[in-house]
């Protein structure tokens, strides 16, 4: 069974799993932890003011 990292804990959880088994929250929805993945690979520093 696949697993998916907490976006808040980063602890694996099982796929489906609606909450977190480390910290008992309920887990975002699957696109929001895919969102705030793709936000951290974009730094300040890559960015240039217009």
């Amino acid at each position: 069974m696949p697993v998916i990292e907490c976006p808040s804990c980063k602890s694996e959880n099982p796929d489906g799993a609606k909450f977190c088994v480390s910290r008992g929250a309920a887990k975002k929805a699957k696109a929001v932890a895919i969102v705030n993945e793709i936000a951290g690979l974009f730094q300040d520093q890559d960015l240039r003011a217009m």
